[in-house]
């Protein structure tokens, strides 16, 4: 676990073994091992056409009804796609003692720690 500051509300990072009593807003980045990730050249040109082919694309080693999909376009043709079992999140978050009502945001890992060179937890 670890909280950072950013202005009035803490970033958690959020894995397994996370346990947390802080009672003010946070914003949660989930860790890696809470879903799959990969990146995929789709030729379609916005995100809401490549979501509607990204879970085939897990299919062959994933039970896709199980996952939620998420795409962030990279660049040309170049989707960041996310794989994520929302339920075991849900599960997770109330194992840390997480309050629901003073969650703000929840992100990928692999989004939010890109232009980092290296980091310590």
């Amino acid at each position: 676990m670890a909280l950072i500051n950013r202005n009035k509300r803490k970033i958690l990072f959020l894995s397994s073994t996370t346990r947390q009593n802080y009672d003010g807003q946070v914003d949660i980045i989930l860790s890696p091992e809470l879903y799959w990730v990969r990146l995929f050249t789709i030729p379609v040109n916005n995100t809401k056409d490549a979501l509607s082919v990204v879970p085939t694309f897990f299919d062959d080693f994933l039970d896709i009804l199980d996952y939620k999909f998420y795409a962030i376009k990279q660049d040309n043709h170049k989707y960041l796609c996310f794989a994520y079992n929302e339920s075991k999140i849900i599960d997770l978050i109330k194992q840390s003692n997480i309050n629901f009502n003073s969650i703000s945001k929840i992100y990928f890992a692999q989004n939010e720690f890109n232009r980092l060179n290296n980091f310590q937890l």
